[in-house]
């Protein structure tokens, strides 16, 4: 018998075993391909999570750095960067750039839009001389207690009118009598200030350079009073205090009377303030916060100034020069306006018929009304020359060349 050979009994048997020693191999090398797929299917996933969150974070922090000109309640922490000083023939004013870092804080308001479709609450029936019509609309002031009613100063009818809104026609409150330098008579005013404690308007009349008190309940010539003569007035303003602060276009200052008082202290001067033109001056109008901070545009270098209370010089609060730039240049006499916590500044932009607005220390404004170039449309504006709020946050813009106050409804987000 040869030992060596299998016999057919034996085949089966052999290769069953031999099919079992295969199978084993294949499971396991099967159990160590899995195990190391396993393996690396982990590795690619920490991997890919890994790259992607560096991502997210380098975009993060590139988008915290920028700075967006949105509405927020914020703090803001100024540090000082530059100081230049301008100087003319009669005045030398230090003016001290800065930036600011800016934390929302909870409950803010953040990227308050407008309807960028008007409707004319007062005005709008064409040029005129009747309690219908407007005619140069220049300033528009909400009254404190109830903002259904604005009083409206109209420099070409040289007159003041009270009008609710929902009527038909406004009450005539001071001027009116055509243009003149009678105690009853206007001659192209420029802006008002209603003062409750006496129920009485005091009104820069601008063409007779004089500041006059107006009473509201007795419009006889008999009743006003001149609180200013001789002065090139087409500012005014009140703080919560009840002092008058009063701009001076020709000589570059404003000018503030505390209450009682008969002396006046100059709070900002210098060439930042006001604007020569061929012919003349522009008026210089300016805002007063609620902590008696003084805010001026700067029409030669395109951006606000703000002068603290008390301090001699003033701080770059917004804007920059750009005369590329038609987003953030602005052109031409314009009412400012800074909201309550004095984080956002807004502006009227009169030569080129928009309203923007610069988060406190931006240099860049943004548009939040009329992006459509000039034109009668409810979404265009002919010179807005003023703006004011209501306590619901919707804009009032004063529509000189058109006539008419335009109200644009806060959006609701």
């Amino acid at each position: 018998m040869n030992r060596n050979k299998i016999g057919v009994d034996q085949l089966d048997t052999v290769q069953t075993s031999n099919a079992r020693s295969r199978a084993l191999c294949v499971k396991l090398r099967t159990g160590k391909s899995i195990r190391n797929m396993c393996l690396m299917t982990i590795v690619v996933i920490i991997v890919t999570a890994t790259v992607v969150w560096v991502c997210i974070f380098i975009r993060k922090t590139k988008n915290a750095e920028k700075t967006t000109p949105i509405e927020v309640t914020s703090t803001t922490t100024e540090t000082t960067t530059t100081t230049n000083t301008l100087s003319t023939a009669s005045s030398t004013t230090s003016v001290t750039t800065t930036e600011s870092t800016t934390t929302a804080t909870k409950g803010g308001i953040t990227n308050r839009r407008w309807n960028e479709t008007g409707t004319a609450v007062t005005g709008g029936n064409r040029k005129g001389n009747g309690l219908h019509q407007l005619n140069g609309p220049c300033i528009i002031q909400i009254d404190s207690d109830d903002d259904q009613i604005m009083y409206i100063v109209e420099r070409l009818n040289h007159r003041v009118l009270r009008w609710r809104q929902g009527e038909k026609q406004g009450e005539l409150i001071a001027g009116g009598n055509g243009e003149g330098s009678r105690l009853d008579q206007l001659n192209r005013p420029t802006d008002q200030i209603v003062e409750k404690s006496t129920n009485s308007l005091i009104i820069c009349d601008s063409e007779n350079r004089r500041v006059i008190r107006w009473f509201i309940q007795n419009r006889t010539n008999t009743h006003q009073q001149i609180i200013l003569s001789n002065f090139d007035c087409s500012g005014l303003a009140m703080d919560t205090d009840g002092n008058m602060y009063v701009s001076d276009y020709k000589k570059r200052e404003i000018k503030r009377w505390k209450k009682g008082e008969t002396h006046e202290t100059i709070v900002a001067d210098g060439p930042g303030l006001g604007y020569e033109v061929e012919g003349g001056y522009l008026p210089l109008y300016f805002f007063v916060d609620e902590n008696h901070s003084v805010y001026v545009w700067d029409d030669y270098n395109n951006r606000v100034l703000k002068w603290a209370k008390d301090a001699k010089d003033a701080i770059v609060v917004a804007g920059k020069y750009d005369s590329e730039n038609i987003v953030t240049r602005v052109s031409g006499r314009h009412g400012l306006f800074v909201d309550r916590n004095n984080n956002i500044i807004y502006a009227c932009d009169l030569v080129n018929h928009k309203i923007i607005r610069w988060l406190n220390g931006s240099k860049d404004g943004s548009v939040i009304v009329g992006r459509y170039g000039q034109g009668r449309q409810p979404w265009q504006f002919g010179m807005p020359s003023t703006l004011a709020f209501d306590r619901q946050g919707n804009l009032y813009v004063a529509d000189y060349s058109n006539d008419r106050i335009q109200r644009f409804d806060v959006i609701d987000d």
